[in-house]
Formats: C-alpha cells, sequence, structure tokens
C-alpha cells in the first residue's frame, strides 16, 4: 500500500492511496483511491466541498458533495456513483427563531447565538474577523455560531459601511453561554441630518475650549472652528458656548440635505453674551 497526502493553500487538502489485493479471486487486483476537501469556512458565500473515489476489485465507488454558507441556511448537493448506479440529491441545514422580537432565518445554531443590533438597517457585521451580513430591517442580525464561554469580538466592518450611516461603536466582546444568548449593541446614527459646521467670531475662529450646540446634539470646535453635529434641523439656530461661560448664536441655513462630509460655513457668530 502507498499514500501521500497534500495541502494547497490555507484550506484544500488532497490525498491519493495506491495497492493490490491478494485474497481471494474476487478481492485480487489494484485498489486505490483519492480524496480532495475544502472545509466550508465561516462567512456568507463561502463553498466547502469534497470529492473521492476509490478502486476496489469489484467496482470503483465514487462520491462528490458541496454546500454553500449563506446566513440564511446551508443548502447542499452530493452525488454517489457505485456500480453503475448513481444518485444525487440535496439538503439544507439552518436555523428558524425569535430572538428579542428579531425573527430570523439563519445558519445551523451552534453552542450560542448573539444578537447584533446595529441600531440601523444595513449595518455590516463580523464575528471574530468573519463577515455575518447585514443587520435586518428592523436594525439587527441574528448570529448563530458563536463559541460558547470564550470572548466573542463583534464589530462593525466600517470598509464597507454605507456613507449615509455612523456607528456609536465598532467594536464589542460578548461571552455567550453553552445554549444561551447575548446581545451587543452598536447605536448607529443616520448622516441624512448631519453637517460639519465652520463657525467665525469675529471673523476668526472661536476660542479653543467652545462647544456648538444644536437641539439635540452637541460638540466641541476644534482649532479651525470646525464641529461635527449628528444632527441638524432645517435652519436651525445654533449656539456657540464658550468655555468661560459666554455664548453667541448662529443661523446654519441647513437645507436637510446631510452627509457625513457635507460642510456649512463658515457662518457668523452674532449676538455675543458674556
Amino acid at each position: 500500500m502507498f499514500g501521500v497526502s497534500l495541502t494547497f493553500g490555507d484550506n484544500i487538502q488532497a490525498s491519493a492511496t495506491s495497492g493490490y489485493g491478494t485474497g481471494t479471486a474476487s478481492d485480487r487486483g489494484l485498489t486505490g483511491g483519492v480524496f480532495a476537501s475544502q472545509p466550508l469556512r465561516e462567512a456568507p458565500g463561502d463553498i466547502g466541498w469534497q470529492i473521492s473515489a476509490q478502486k476496489q476489485p469489484g467496482g470503483v465507488y465514487a462520491d462528490a458533495a458541496a454546500e454553500v454558507r449563506t446566513g440564511y441556511g446551508i443548502p447542499g448537493v452530493e452525488i454517489n456513483s457505485f456500480a453503475g448506479q448513481t444518485t444525487a440529491y440535496a439538503k439544507t441545514r439552518g436555523s428558524v427563531g425569535l430572538l428579542e422580537w428579531h425573527p430570523f432565518i439563519a445558519d445551523p445554531v451552534r453552542g450560542g447565538l448573539i444578537l447584533a443590533d446595529g441600531g440601523a438597517p444595513g449595518m455590516p457585521v463580523q464575528l471574530n474577523g468573519y463577515n455575518k451580513g447585514y443587520t435586518s430591517f428592523d436594525g439587527k442580525l441574528a448570529i448563530p455560531d458563536a463559541i460558547p464561554g470564550a470572548p466573542q469580538r463583534v464589530a462593525i466592518d466600517t470598509t464597507r459601511l454605507p456613507l449615509d450611516l455612523i456607528a456609536g461603536d465598532t467594536d464589542k466582546s460578548v461571552v455567550v453561554r453553552p445554549g444561551g444568548a447575548t446581545t451587543a449593541s452598536f447605536a448607529a446614527q443616520s448622516t441624512v441630518t448631519s453637517a460639519i459646521v465652520l463657525v467665525t467670531v469675529e471673523g476668526k475662529p472661536p476660542p479653543i475650549g467652545s462647544t456648538l450646540v444644536s437641539a439635540s446634539s452637541s460638540a466641541p470646535l476644534d482649532r479651525r472652528g470646525q464641529a461635527y453635529l449628528p444632527s441638524l434641523e432645517k435652519k436651525e439656530i445654533l449656539t456657540v458656548e464658550f468655555a468661560d461661560g459666554g455664548s453667541c448664536k448662529i443661523r446654519s441655513q441647513f437645507d436637510g440635505k446631510g452627509a457625513a462630509t457635507r460642510k456649512i460655513g463658515p457662518l457668523p457668530c452674532v449676538g455675543e453674551q458674556r
């Protein structure tokens, strides 16, 4: 009997064997086999497969199978053949349930569940560096394959984040008990009402330590007199609060068409009070 085993790249494994049967007449003759596989990895869209063929004195047995991780279940197909007969069938694995009123259809639950609450639909979520999909209509995504009893890193993939969303947090560490569930929350905000506002006081940037305040948010002004406000109303009147207690007002002239990179100004701050 002779055999060899090889590994290609990070995942594909292959092996081959050969020999000669010396038993009874029906068992005597050349034997051998080949096998190759790629395990199913963790990100949606990954494909796992295996193929094998064995030559025995009585005939050849061949088998091939493949499955794909979709995030909504793992469908697959398998084909096997022996002595001239071929059989093919389809199969699928998955989970369905309700977690904190979030309905989900997912890959098989394995160990524990994590509910990623992005705060908005369309947030790209990762588990331990693997892409797991996007938050659904309710801003949530069920991750079914957490390893129980060990810290799990849940993150927002900022490289795929929609331009109209900003995550309040981008990284969480959680631990799930065996058969249990936990939540990782990311307070995402839409940028459709946001803007970078440039402010001047008597033609110069406001004093260091000043803060720009809207009706629903506030932010410190930098040395150039700029501040990012995540929430603005149309033509809202803003307030600049100085570190020494004074303040002044700004008419924002905001038209309601915001973005993370939208800039307004420079806008003069008037009516200074000390």
